[in-house]
């Protein structure tokens, strides 16, 4: 095992600067955004199917409000089972069938907007920071430049992770 040294500030509590949202998926790294070498402590980091926001906004808002992070980060990625669920529409176990409807409603207006995985996946992250921007406490923190909310695309189907950024605060690149 690695040791990990824990100093008496963060042993205290956390102040991480960076909050991301990523897929539970096993083959996608959750720091493989960062330009920085992961220390405890840094990153508040959420996993769940579909990196979707809206089945976590009790911990996405606690990052943002109780521990204020300066960065939000979604990540989706290549390949994604949630994604491909959402397009089969079929799922027989009701729990994940919940979180799939609250995707669906929540996120895409209850009809999804085209059949490929990948450009879902995108659109899902697009469509996650338009959520939540809608929510007046977070827009005002990233209009003061307080937060800034960036979504990323996580392509590993080359076999090589490609890391792109594909929205900044809103806005599409």
């Amino acid at each position: 095992m690695r040791e990990i040294s824990y100093s008496p500030e963060l042993i205290a509590g956390q102040q991480p600067r960076i909050a991301v949202v990523i897929c539970s998926d096993s083959r996608v790294c959750e720091y493989c955004e960062t330009d920085f070498e992961f220390h405890p402590g840094e990153i508040f980091v959420v996993r769940n199917a579909g990196n979707s926001v809206v089945t976590c906004e009790g911990s996405v808002r606690y990052a943002i409000f109780h521990l204020h992070v300066k960065e939000l980060h979604i990540i989706g990625h290549s390949d994604c089972g949630m994604m491909k669920a959402l397009l089969a529409g079929n799922e027989s176990d009701e729990t994940i069938k919940k979180e799939m409807d609250k995707i669906l409603n929540k996120i895409f207006d209850g009809k999804l907007p085209n059949k490929d995985v990948d450009e879902l996946v995108i659109e899902n992250v697009h469509r996650q920071i338009e959520y939540l921007l809608k929510d007046e406490k977070i827009r005002k923190l990233v209009e003061k430049g307080e937060l800034v909310i960036k979504g990323f695309y996580y392509n590993f189907r080359n076999g090589k992770a490609e890391i792109s950024v594909i929205n900044i605060n809103g806005k599409k690149l």
